[in-house]
């Protein structure tokens, strides 16, 4: 490696260190410790179909939307993939929960 590439690296690894030691809280405090949840970190949710991957999806993205980031100060922001879900269910999930709707209930959405 160039020591331009040695710089570099060792800039980023101060700053991911920096970012995991203010983790933002993941869903609620119970997972404290449990899951690594700080920028620059992709957490991969698999299962079965129908095991709750988009509930679980949809409170993890909720919980990151209200609160701040402890080392930047803002808003977290929140990029999904997913093979097998609608786009739709995801964000109709998300609002549900804001709204505090019973998802299941589609007569109350709007």
């Amino acid at each position: 490696m160039s020591l331009n590439q040695i710089d570099q690296l060792r800039k980023s690894n101060a700053e991911y260190i920096a970012a995991a030691q203010k983790p933002m809280k993941f869903i609620c405090n119970a997972f404290a410790g449990s899951v690594p949840f700080f920028r620059k970190n992709c957490i991969v949710i698999g299962a079965p179909t129908g095991q709750g991957k988009t509930t679980l999806l949809a409170n993890a993205c909720m919980s990151v939307m209200m609160q701040k980031n402890p080392q930047t100060g803002k808003k977290g922001r929140v990029l999904v993939i997913s093979n097998e879900e609608a786009s739709e269910d995801v964000f109709n999930r998300i609002t549900a929960l804001i709204k505090g709707f019973s998802y299941t209930n589609h007569n109350e959405f709007t």
